[in-house]
């Protein structure tokens, strides 16, 4: 898991929108969304998230957002989610 400093654990959920994170008032760090359940998670920065508008995140894998984040929704739609949120601490792009 690539996240370093403590996190959330989101779930399990389902085929409801969830909100998995809600910005601090002031910019922390970069934002990591790791899939730990089995099926595929979909997320979006709205309420109305859905597979088709989401940007899907595979069973197992991360999802870094660098920068400033708002709110963050996802959603399965086949079987239960859960979803571990934090803080990034160093991202390396090669």
């Amino acid at each position: 898991m690539a996240i370093a400093a403590s996190y959330t654990v989101i779930g399990p959920f389902s085929t409801s929108s969830t909100v998995l994170y809600t910005a601090p008032t002031g910019y922390q760090r970069d934002l990591v969304l790791t899939n730990g359940g089995t099926a595929a998670v979909y997320v979006g920065g709205f309420t109305a998230v859905t597979a088709v508008t989401g940007f899907k995140i595979a069973s197992g894998a991360s999802l870094v957002l660098t920068g400033s984040t708002e709110s963050v929704w996802g959603i399965t739609s086949a079987g239960t989610a859960t979803m571990y949120v934090g803080q990034g601490s160093v991202v390396s792009v090669i």
